[in-house]
């Protein structure tokens, strides 16, 4: 039923890390990365490898800037179903301004619709939820059938990652220095989970790729990985990806395996190196959160 299709509209905030979806309106809404001297428009022309080199350089403070009310306006366009997706709301403003561009657009026009997924995560876990909003188009269900599977969606859909720096991310207090201090320290890499609140943290930390892919894999099993479909992105480490892939290939033959790199925001927090993935955990077993104590794979 892809007739179906032009009737609506998927709007994300850039962290999704692309630009484009096949068959389906798409449109991906620019966060930017700051600082004193310069700003970069995460957009689909933004040079992620020249942005890291000049913020590997640069000892100022950066910070990032999410979509403002105006920006999600103008890309909701003139559609009249409108779903969308934005970086969790407790690392960005970008849900909230989603909101209230969602309020003004059904008030200026009245029988259009727009609903605003928080996806209490970033990257591979918003790719998943847009393809399936886009299988859910394609099947032909309502808006609020629509809706309602994609929240239930959502809830079993993991986000993890592994990471040699957690420099910007300390520095925009979205994890503490403490924590941050232990990555790229003798080769190690911390491992990390978007929690069912939104929130990242710890959960394990190896030294070395080889042990960090291992470790990867066995976190996600322990939180109900059901080996169907996994979302890797990462920041120039194609090897990680790859290793990654290869290492759930060898456990879950039939995986849908997709791989794409990190654009703009994704790659300011996931630094070189870091490797993000979502995946679906089995239904009704374990919740997208955090084991009380983190694995430690060193």
């Amino acid at each position: 039923m892809f007739e179906n299709l032009k009737d609506f509209k998927i709007v994300a905030d850039s962290s999704i890390n692309v630009t484009d979806m096949d068959k389906v309106d798409f449109e991906a809404v620019p966060l930017k990365i700051i600082t004193d001297e310069k700003e970069f428009i995460d957009d689909g022309s933004i040079d992620t490898k020249e942005m890291l080199e000049y913020l590997d350089a640069y000892e100022g403070k950066s910070t990032t800037s999410c979509p403002n009310v105006a920006d999600w306006l103008k890309a909701f366009g003139d559609a009249q179903n409108v779903f969308v997706i934005t970086i969790s709301s407790s690392l960005s403003g970008s849900y909230q301004a989603a909101l209230m561009a969602k309020d003004m657009y059904e008030e200026e026009h009245e029988g259009r619709r727009v609903h605003v997924f928080d996806s209490l995560a970033t990257g591979p876990k918003m790719w998943l939820m847009a393809v399936r909003i886009k299988e859910d188009i394609t099947a032909g269900m309502k808006f609020d059938e629509i809706v309602e599977d994609v929240e239930e969606y959502a809830r079993r859909v993991c986000l993890m990652f592994s990471l040699e720096s957690l420099k910007n991310l300390a520095k925009n207090g979205r994890i503490t220095p403490v924590v941050a201090a232990v990555a790229g320290v003798f080769g190690i890499r911390l491992l990390g989970i978007a929690t069912k609140q939104g929130i990242i943290d710890a959960i394990g930390k190896a030294r070395g790729l080889k042990k960090a892919i291992s470790g990867f894999v066995e976190q996600m099993d322990e939180h109900g990985f059901e080996g169907k479909r996994l979302d890797i992105s990462h920041c120039e480490n194609e090897k990680g990806a790859a290793m990654l892939a290869d290492a759930v290939r060898q456990k879950y033959p039939d995986c849908r395996i997709t791989i794409t790199d990190c654009t703009g925001l994704c790659s300011y927090y996931a630094q070189r190196g870091g490797i993000i993935a979502g995946f679906e955990v089995i239904p009704d077993t374990k919740e997208n959160t955090v084991p009380q104590t983190g694995k430690c794979f060193a």
